[in-house]
C-alpha cells in the first residue's frame, strides 16, 4: 500500500470522513513512525556505514543521521583483509575498566550522540557500522517504504490509535492499540526467526 491508500484505509475504518480529522492525517503519520522507530529494529531497517581513519588517535565518532540503534562495528585493515575485527558492545562502566586494563581488543558503547571506540583504530583502517536507521517517511512526495509494502497493517493500526484519540473515542483507540503492539510483536519475532535461526544471539544496543 502506498500513502494515500494507507490514509483512505485508515478513515475508511474510523468511519470519519470530517476535514478537521483528514487534515490531522500527515501529523499522525509522524506520530506513528516515531513510535515505529523506537520500537523496531529489524533487518529491513538495517543499514551499512563506513569511515575511512585518518587520525589514529581519535576515539569519539559521530552516529549517522536517522541512527536508532547498532547491530555491529567491525574494523577492516586493508593491509590485513582477511581478518575480521569486530568490535564488541561494552556499557559505559565496563568500557572504562577496559581503557584501564590495556587490552588491545575492540570494544565500543554509546555515549550521547557519539559511539566511542577503543583502541583507537589505525590511519587507513575501516571502520564499518551496520546500524538501524529511521524509516522513509510517509508524504505526497514520498509514496511508499518497505513498511507501506510489507506491513501495511502496522501504519493502519497506528493510525487507527491517532485517529480514536484525536476523536476522543477511548475504548476504540485501546482496541486499535493492541492490535498495533500485536502486529509489532509478530514482526519482532517473525525477523529474529529469520536473523538467528541457527546462530547464537549475540547482545547489540539499541536506542
Amino acid at each position: 500500500m502506498n500513502y494515500d491508500q494507507i490514509k483512505q484505509v485508515s478513515l475508511s475504518y474510523s468511519d470519519r470522513e470530517d476535514s478537521d480529522t483528514a487534515n490531522m492525517m500527515d501529523s499522525f503519520i509522524y506520530i506513528v513512525e516515531a513510535r515505529i522507530n523506537r520500537l523496531l529494529d529489524i533487518r529491513e531497517m538495517a543499514q551499512r556505514a563506513e569511515m575511512l581513519i585518518v587520525d589514529d588517535s581519535k576515539e569519539y565518532y559521530g552516529l549517522p543521521r536517522c541512527f536508532s540503534g547498532i547491530r555491529s562495528i567491525e574494523v577492516k585493515n586493508p593491509a590485513i583483509p582477511d581478518v575480521r575485527n569486530v568490535a564488541r558492545y561494552l556499557s559505559n562502566e565496563l568500557m572504562n575498566a577496559h581503557i584501564v586494563s590495556g587490552s588491545r581488543e575492540f570494544k565500543y558503547t554509546i555515549q550521547a550522540d557519539q559511539f566511542h571506540i577503543y583502541p583507537p583504530p589505525a590511519t587507513d583502517c575501516i571502520i564499518e557500522i551496520i546500524y538501524y536507521g529511521d524509516l522513509i517517511h510517509l508524504d505526497g512526495i514520498n509514496q511508499s517504504n518497505f513498511m507501506s509494502k510489507t506491513y501495511p497493517d502496522i501504519y493502519v493500526f497506528g493510525l487507527l490509535v491517532e485517529i480514536s484519540s484525536y476523536t476522543k473515542d477511548l475504548d476504540a483507540a485501546a482496541g486499535w492499540e493492541q492490535r498495533f503492539m500485536g502486529a509489532i510483536s509478530d514482526l519482532k519475532l517473525a525477523d529474529q526467526v529469520d536473523r538467528w535461526s541457527g546462530t547464537s544471539l549475540e547482545m547489540k544496543v539499541v536506542r
